[in-house]
C-alpha cells in the first residue's frame, strides 16, 4: 500500500482513442439494460419466486443496494481525495490502492452490479437478473481491458505490481 507521498502520479502521456462503449458511463449502461428488463417484464412476465419467498428477497435486495451505495461512495470519496478521475476514458492522475481498492481493482462496477442485483431482487425482477450479462459483459470486456492498458502505459511496475495484488472484480 502507498501512503500519500509515495503514490504514484501520472506522467502526461498521448491517451489511447476510447471506445464508444468505454465513453458510455457504465452507470448508464447499466441502468439502461435494468430499464430495458423492466419493459420486457411488462410484455413478458415472469415469477419463479413462491410468494413466502418474496420478503427475503426484498431484504436480500435491500441489503446489495446499500452495500453497493457504500462501496460507490467509499470510492468515489477516493477518487476525489485523491484529485484523480472517476471517468473511464478520463486520463487518472494516480493510482488508487487503498479503501475497497484493496479488495477490488474495480469496486465502482462492482458496487454497481450488487445495486442492479439488489434492485432487481428488491423488485423481484427476472428479466434484469436475465440480463444482467450484458452489462457486466460491457464492463469486463471492453471497460476495464481499455483501463488496465491505460493504468499500465501511465504507472507501469507500480499498476503490475497492484494487478498481481488484488483481483479484478473480488
Amino acid at each position: 500500500m502507498k501512503d500519500e507521498t509515495s503514490e504514484s502520479r501520472a506522467p502526461s502521456q498521448p491517451a489511447e482513442k476510447a471506445p464508444l462503449l468505454v465513453r458510455i458511463p457504465p452507470p448508464l449502461q447499466f441502468g439502461a439494460i435494468y430499464i430495458l428488463g423492466l419493459v420486457i417484464r411488462s410484455w413478458f412476465p415472469i415469477s419463479i419466486v413462491p410468494v413466502g419467498l418474496k420478503p427475503g428477497a426484498h431484504v436480500v435486495g435491500m441489503f446489495l443496494i446499500a452495500a453497493g451505495i457504500i462501496i460507490a461512495v467509499a470510492s468515489f470519496l477516493l477518487f476525489v481525495h485523491r484529485r484523480t478521475t472517476v471517468i473511464p476514458h478520463g486520463a487518472p492522475a494516480r493510482l488508487i490502492d487503498v479503501g475497497p481498492f484493496l479488495f477490488s481493482r474495480n469496486p465502482m462496477y462492482l458496487s454497481l452490479t450488487m445495486i442492479y442485483t439488489g434492485a432487481a431482487f428488491w423488485q423481484v425482477a427476472i428479466w434484469p437478473l436475465i440480463l444482467l450479462p450484458i452489462p457486466i459483459a460491457i464492463v469486463n470486456g471492453v471497460v476495464i481491458p481499455f483501463e488496465e492498458r491505460r493504468l499500465h502505459s501511465i504507472f507501469g511496475n507500480s499498476y503490475d505490481e497492484y494487478r498481481r495484488r488484488v483481483r479484478r472484480w473480488i
